[in-house]
């Protein structure tokens, strides 16, 4: 064996053997962009009920190529993100598309409640969940895009905008998630339990990090998610987002 190929190979074994920075919770939840200068955006979301939203769009592209749930936890210094179970196929969503009506009804059966009695509820660029109340969500989607200034022209374009503004709404419990597009289109959204059947669901890893100079750094992933570093979330950002 050559000796520059062992310092290649001892080289490689520090690396690994790097000591992370230990992870404290409570300075973890919250929201991380990818690093200035990264090949793609990537961000993260970890939320206190220990899930979390990643996202990353190659190459900064106007589209955003993929979107993660799930559940998170910290073991032994690494920052671990599990796949979370997609519901979309599963239980039941009722539509009823109404492009005049400002106002849209999401409703949950009663049995859906009882499976999930934890469920939150997000609606597009809210960076809060929204009360359920008497099974019910009432969501006033003039008022709604007025406030986010989703109306470009003016509001005579709102059947042409709550056609086509691709306004999300995703509901999680645990490690259980579904995201439904394009809302501002209907008018009501019935959720019911349809197949939905709770089972020993495997925990499949998704990305798992280590925090290096207040960096979360990525050290695995899964075969479509490019490696990357994020920061925690800058003011500069947050404003540019409203």
């Amino acid at each position: 064996m050559t000796k520059n190929l062992m310092i290649v190979i001892i080289s490689i074994i520090g690396i690994g053997c790097q000591k992370s920075e230990p992870i404290e919770i409570k300075s973890i939840i919250g929201e991380f962009y990818s690093v200035e200068n990264s090949e793609d955006y990537s961000h993260l979301e970890l939320r206190e009920d220990k899930t979390y939203h990643f996202d990353q769009a190659k190459m900064h592209s106007c589209d955003i190529w993929g979107h993660f749930y799930g559940n998170w936890e910290i073991d032994r210094n690494r920052l671990i993100l599990y796949e979370g179970t997609n519901l979309d196929s599963i239980i039941e969503v009722n539509t009823n598309r109404n492009l005049k009506s400002d106002t849209l009804i999401i409703s949950f059966s009663d049995e859906f409640l009882k499976e999930f009695p934890n469920l939150k509820v997000r609606i597009g660029l809210d960076t809060f969940d929204t009360e359920i109340i008497n099974n019910e969500i009432l969501f006033d989607k003039n008022s709604y895009c007025i406030g986010k200034e989703i109306f470009k022209y003016s509001t005579r374009e709102k059947e042409s905008t709550y056609k086509y503004y691709p306004l999300e709404l995703n509901i999680r419990a645990n490690n259980y998630h579904h995201t439904s597009h394009y809302i501002l289109s209907e008018d009501r959204i019935r959720f019911g339990l349809g197949d939905f059947n709770r089972g020993n669901n495997k925990k499949e890893k998704l990305i798992e990090y280590r925090l290096e100079n207040g960096l979360l750094a990525s050290l695995s992933s899964s075969n479509w998610i490019n490696h990357h570093k994020l920061e925690r979330e800058k003011l500069n950002k947050k404003e540019k987002r409203k």
